[in-house]
């Protein structure tokens, strides 16, 4: 009775419990939806843990910083159902598979304080991810991040004009507004920041540029 009322879970809570040692295989468990084993003191991940996940809906291994290092899971890309996933601080290394764009549900995803590297992947342009933290990672990404035509407002931020390793800029076909930004000379920009389209667009008198 004990077995089946296992095999049929679909919430398991065990975050802030200190917890130790290998994560158990969860992938008996088919009917997961919510798992979260935050804030606990787990040392490694079994390669098989997330595998024939196929109902899962929130997935949480948030600040585990025992773990050693390891791989994103690609075994996840069989939760079709996946919205939530936050394996913020967890020791993930190396570089992201390309598979964002197989989690046709997935809004936000947390892999901050990790250690990956790399560049940015093109899935999670096409991918239905929402919110994206991939901030204060040890050695840190590179690569390119596409800024352009993405309907952007506002000023551009000086921090981005003092980002010490950067080489190309692209912020044409946005909707930026305030004075046009002054990057170091090393720094190759794209003209055509389109200055002020935002006031273009929302022009409801005579042509304004006339």
């Amino acid at each position: 009775m004990i077995l089946m009322l296992v095999l049929t879970l679909t919430d398991l809570y065990l975050q802030e419990n200190s917890l130790s040692g290998p994560l158990s295989s969860l992938s008996n468990l088919s009917n997961l939806q919510t798992t979260y084993f935050g804030r606990n003191n787990f040392t490694s991940v079994p390669s098989t843990a997330f595998s024939d996940f196929t109902s899962l809906q929130k997935l949480s291994l948030f600040n585990n910083p025992s773990l050693s290092p390891w791989p994103f899971p690609t075994d996840l890309t069989q939760s079709s159902t996946l919205s939530d996933l936050d394996f913020g601080s967890t020791g993930i290394t190396g570089d992201l598979p390309d598979i964002f764009d197989s989690f046709p549900s997935l809004q936000n995803l947390r892999l901050s304080y990790n250690n990956l590297t790399g560049a940015l992947l093109k899935s999670l342009a096409s991918s239905s991810i929402i919110n994206l933290w991939l901030n204060n990672q040890q050695n840190g990404l590179s690569g390119t991040i596409e800024l352009r035509g993405n309907k952007l407002i506002g000023v551009v931020p000086s921090s981005l004009m003092a980002l010490p390793s950067l080489k190309n800029v692209s912020l044409d076909n946005n909707e930026l507004q305030g004075p046009e930004p002054v990057f170091d000379k090393g720094v190759q920009v794209a003209v055509g920041f389109g200055y002020p389209s935002r006031f273009a667009e929302l022009w409801k008198g005579n042509d304004p540029c006339t």
